[in-house]
């Protein structure tokens, strides 16, 4: 609540309220940190906010991101304001410092309240997801705006239209700032070291054989495969074979579907092929998905499907994947279902859906997303290295999967693993 310079002062404020401020903006500062810990690097995610966490769904959308900046790092300048700010609301024998440092302080918080609320409606009501540490940092903020409008000095009615002005102009350039704003599409990373019943770290990825007897490792040698044994995309005799996890209900993954088969069609039929591994973020068949997100509902069922086309008859899981991969959303599941059928007729696929090839093929595949430990979808693994994200543009995908060494000689080496 501003106060009038010409008000005849400000008693200092008592070391209580100073401390319950500072208490309460540090909380928030060390949530706000923990949230850009996550957000920048996800495969050295704090407890709580790895693989498929609700923190992991929430700081991989837009929301998380302002002007393509972690909105947690503009969080953390506005709680180490507040932290700072305390300090001048004690002074006992400056009244213009007193009058400034609760001029800041209900600024800085009217702001981090008004954000708070706003960012638990996007959780809540949008994301439908809880990170745990942003929603401390939230309410942490709100609490302390509470307890500075609660404590601060009385100030003149007409300043309220003030700290109304400072909330309503604060949100109205952090939205604008989320969606004109753009997300950071991809980037590349190593994958991270091997740990575990599966160690075999250090071991150098291979690429041997052709036709069926065709074999590739990823991940530096954590995952061995046969690629033709898995839905794929392309030649599996192709100079250079990438992994490709994704979902059927990703908006990003379905506009990467079609960029990788641009791409695939622009460096020509034996440079790039896909192995298409689906990983379904919906908790009907993913045991680390507390509640699926309206955008991933029925993922599981597309994927279950996909897999019983190519179990029933390998020829006709790419027509089916581009019938699923079309249009902005994938169809219903009961017109999935009825084009499976038309494809691989319905005794086949019954068949193949009663011999639990698919729900067991999901859990090896989110089993290998977990490897990863990047907790983002789309990816492509080529060797040990990470493609993850969408790249902006199929000219900036095929930058990046030459980055990734399409082109290149295969490896040899050897490896264990085997996803059967």
């Amino acid at each position: 609540m501003p106060i009038d310079d010409a008000q005849p002062d400000s008693p200092a404020a008592p070391g209580a309220v100073v401390w319950v401020i500072r208490l309460l903006a540090l909380v928030a500062l060390g949530a706000a940190a923990m949230t850009l810990r996550a957000t920048l690097s996800p495969d050295n995610a704090p407890p709580g906010c790895g693989g498929t966490s609700g923190c992991a769904q929430v700081l991989n959308t837009r929301w998380a991101y302002w002007f393509g900046q972690p909105v947690s790092a503009m969080g953390m300048i506005v709680y180490a304001g507040l932290i700072v700010s305390s300090v001048h609301i004690q002074s006992s024998r400056d009244a213009a410092r007193r009058r400034a440092g609760w001029r800041l302080i209900l600024a800085l918080s009217t702001l981090a309240g008004f954000s708070a609320v706003y960012f638990l409606v996007i959780e809540l009501a949008v994301v439908k997801a809880v990170c745990v540490y942003c929603t401390t940092a939230h309410i942490a903020a709100i609490a302390l705006a509470v307890v500075v409008y609660l404590k601060a000095p009385s100030m003149p009615r007409s300043s309220w239209a003030g700290l109304g002005v400072i909330a309503v102009a604060g949100l109205a350039v952090l939205v604008a700032g989320q969606l004109l704003g753009e997300q950071p599409t991809h980037d590349i990373v190593p994958s991270p070291p091997s740990e575990g019943p599966v160690t075999l770290g250090g071991t150098p990825d291979i690429d041997t054989g052709r036709g069926q007897e065709r074999t590739i490792s990823v991940l530096h040698g954590q995952a061995r495969l046969r690629p033709t044994e898995h839905p794929h995309l392309g030649n599996t005799d192709a100079q250079t074979l990438a992994v490709y996890l994704f979902d059927y209900t990703c908006p990003h993954c379905r506009r990467m579907h079609a960029m990788l088969k641009e791409a695939m069609t622009s460096l020509g039929p034996d440079a790039l092929g896909l192995v298409t591994l689906p990983t379904p973020l919906d908790s009907d068949c993913n045991p680390d998905i507390a509640q699926t997100s309206p955008e991933n509902e029925h993922a599981c069922t597309y994927a279950r499907l996909a897999l019983a086309v190519f179990y029933a008859d390998p020829r006709e899981y790419q027509a089916f994947d581009d019938y699923l991969m079309t249009g902005e959303r994938p169809p219903s599941p009961e017109e999935a279902r009825r084009k499976a059928i038309e494809l691989v007729g319905e005794d086949a696929l019954k068949r193949a859906e009663g011999e639990g090839f698919a729900n067991l093929r999901i859990a090896r595949y989110l089993a290998l997303y977990q490897l990863t430990r990047q907790y983002r979808l789309p990816m492509v693994i080529i060797g040990g290295n990470i493609l993850r994200g969408r790249p902006a543009t199929t000219g900036e995908l095929i930058a990046a999967l030459k980055d990734l060494g399409v082109g290149h000689a295969k490896l040899d080496s050897t490896s264990k693993n085997i996803i059967p």
